[in-house]
């Protein structure tokens, strides 16, 4: 049998050298365009969200001018309302003397309570010491009842 050799000659490699070189060509246009038209698209999203955040934000920014305006309105009108003036005051002052007993001091004294069950037993409380007792609104401290009262203040003239 006969085999067949391969030979090379220098027509047919020139032809294969072009044919990669062309190919080879090809694919680097193919994938230039191909990455071209991809960061295109994404400059078109992002020009996109851009474009919304940007009007979201004027619309936001509308919407706080408008808030802005409403509440110094209102300062305003609420100012021009409420104008304060001094009221006409009148001092009224009571003075009353309670003079203690000789019950042995102030603050003394019992307290029964009625027992609301049969549990409760009505008690007696007995204290001395510098607390209110009566109508007085107040005690001075002290349990010898011969202290005098103070003296009373001076009349009023001006007839109220």
């Amino acid at each position: 049998m006969r085999t067949k050799t391969l030979r090379s000659t220098t027509r047919s490699r020139d032809r294969h050298r072009l044919a990669v070189a062309a190919v080879t060509g090809a694919a680097t246009a193919v994938s230039l365009t191909a990455t071209g038209w991809v960061v295109g698209v994404a400059t078109a999203d992002f020009e996109a969200e851009q474009a919304a955040r940007d009007a979201a934000q004027a619309r936001a920014d509308r919407q706080r001018a408008r808030y802005e305006r409403q509440v110094a309105r209102a300062q305003d009108a609420s100012a021009q309302q409420a104008t304060l003036r001094e009221r006409p005051t009148r001092t009224r002052v009571t003075t009353r003397y309670v003079s203690a007993g000789t019950s042995g001091g102030v603050g003394g004294g019992n307290l029964t309570v009625p027992a609301r069950s049969s549990a409760a037993t009505s008690g007696t409380s007995s204290g001395s010491g510098s607390g209110s007792s009566g109508p007085s609104g107040g005690g001075s401290g002290s349990s010898s009842g011969t202290s005098t009262p103070p003296p009373p203040p001076p009349p009023t003239t001006s007839g109220s």
